[in-house]
């Protein structure tokens, strides 16, 4: 079932934003894809966006978008729900895009406006009324990083927002403003007509929940869903003590590691990680750079001072032979 309704249905908990594995030749890893999606589904941790900023998808060709969508269907085998980045800068691309989500099974689809430009509110809204009327798939709007500067009149009046609302398939706000006021003012304006997910970590959602925001994109649950889940379960049972120590403890010295090394290298941060643990992470595509290489032993030592990473069994050092 993939009409709108069921996508409202899921944005809810956890919502992992999966890499984009490569291959050292920078290939398609798609072995390393089903991998990753398997250890998901393994954890219950979804559902799953493929395709969106931490995919990597600026840097994938049409049918490599495409591709991933369909080989992440398959692997999940229903075990958990897909929702297919189908950003564009072009309407019918993200159109065709959405549509090829909806004939390979998965769940939603992930749009942010265009990020080249649009013709102010109207030119928006036709954005994605274009895309509601030539599919029946749910739409999640992604107000990501990039596009942030582009929709200031929403951020700063969040009841414009309304002109997008209206559109049946538009379900869901992931918002990744970093505006808490926004984000707040969005959770509770609209809760009961779109999903508004925070994509700032569990000190994001510790705050979130609050207002109305029924999820948000794992951060550190990419490598260690476990951790999260455990901060999760803690909010449910109203344990909100056990919720802010998760948060003090483990996520903002995870978030801190990733600023250590000036805040641009957060997906190559998730990859080496996911090295780390012996999961599929790789190199980054271009224009995008790998974690630093001198840096990484710094982004251990910090993962095994929090205990998510075990600490390295040091050789003893052999004596001179006399």
């Amino acid at each position: 079932m993939n009409r709108p309704s069921a996508l409202f249905k899921i944005l809810r908990g956890l919502i992992v934003a999966v890499t984009t594995p490569f291959n050292k030749d920078l290939s398609l890893d798609l072995g390393g894809m089903r991998a990753l999606v398997d250890f998901y589904c393994q954890e219950r941790v979804g559902p799953l966006i493929i395709g969106g900023s931490t995919g990597e998808f600026h840097a994938l060709t049409i049918a490599e978008r495409q591709r991933i969508v369909e080989v992440a269907v398959e692997q999940a085998r229903g075990r958990l729900p897909i929702i297919a980045g189908c950003a564009h800068s072009g309407t019918q691309i993200a159109l065709d895009l959405v549509r090829h989500a909806a004939r390979a099974g998965a769940v939603g689809a992930m749009v942010t406006p265009p990020y080249y430009g649009f013709a102010g509110l109207e030119g928006l809204r036709r954005h994605y009324q274009i895309i509601n009327d030539g599919c029946g798939l749910g739409v999640l709007v992604y107000f990501s990083t990039p596009v942030v500067p582009m929709v200031q009149d929403i951020i700063a009046n969040p009841a414009l927002f309304e002109t997008l609302a209206r559109i049946p398939n538009i379900v869901g706000l992931k918002d990744s403003t970093g505006n808490y006021g926004f984000y707040r003012d969005m959770s509770l304006r609209f809760k009961n007509r779109v999903a508004v997910i925070g994509s700032g970590g569990m000190g994001c959602y510790l705050w979130g929940v609050d207002f109305g925001s029924p999820g948000v994109l794992t951060g550190l649950g990419n490598i260690w869903p476990r951790e999260e889940m455990n901060f999760m379960d803690a909010l449910r049972r109203g344990r909100r003590a056990q919720a802010l120590r998760f948060v003090i403890e483990k996520d903002r010295p995870y978030l801190d590691a990733w600023r250590a090394v000036g805040g641009r290298f957060y997906f190559a941060m998730v990859k080496a990680l996911l090295d780390m643990v012996g999961l599929p992470g790789g190199p980054m595509r271009p224009p995008l750079l790998d974690w630093p290489k001198e840096k990484k032993p710094m982004l251990r030592a910090a993962m095994e001072r929090i205990g998510l990473l075990a600490p390295r069994r040091r050789r003893p050092k052999r004596g001179r032979a006399r």
